[in-house]
């Protein structure tokens, strides 16, 4: 069961290392699913608690863009908000908050935890290749994000600390031209 396990890790996560060829129509709460398979336990042994809230009335929020890549940017952005927590080393229960909200013209996810403010002095610079505040950082992993969304999906990605906690603003744009046989599911 183990081995079947490792096994079907391993494929999922070569697959969702793929780069998207072509923009889709993809189902985002799948997306955060698939997400939490990679990093769900990792979360969770990491004492973090992770709500998530899907504010849409109707059957299914779907997003049109590049699947793989707009994944890659989740886990990144969640990645980061638990590592940070993790560096803490404290008995608190500190929480990772997703909030997705869908308006008339845009899809809006927030990435929020409690884990403490980004200095001011680097709030600006977050963004940029090459910078980095790991000690074995590359200084690509939030650049690259900022690109897939702003430059490949059309959307904004951007920061704020509030209220003892750092938000990370994802904005992406619909478009209504996308017919139902081009969903995928």
């Amino acid at each position: 069961v183990q081995i079947k396990y490792m096994s079907q890790t391993l494929s999922d996560f070569r697959n969702f290392l793929k780069p998207s060829t072509k923009k889709n129509l993809f189902s985002i709460r799948k997306a955060f699913e698939e997400i939490f398979e990679i990093i769900g336990k990792q979360i969770f042994y990491s004492n973090i608690n992770m709500k998530f809230n899907y504010d849409f009335k109707e059957k299914e929020l779907l997003i049109y863009g590049y699947e793989n890549e707009f994944k890659q940017v989740l886990l990144n952005l969640i990645n980061n908000a638990k590592n940070k927590i993790v560096k803490k080393r404290s008995d608190r229960k500190f929480n990772i908050t997703i909030d997705i909200t869908n308006s008339i013209k845009y899809t809006c996810i927030n990435i929020i935890d409690d884990g403490g403010y980004i200095d001011e002095k680097i709030i600006d610079r977050i963004f940029e290749p090459y910078f980095t505040t790991k000690e074995n950082g590359t200084g690509f992993g939030l650049y690259m994000a900022k690109i897939i969304i702003e430059d490949k999906m059309q959307g904004t990605l951007t920061v704020q600390n509030k209220d003892k906690h750092v938000i990370f603003t994802l904005k992406l744009p619909h478009n209504k031209g996308v017919k139902s046989e081009d969903i995928i599911t």
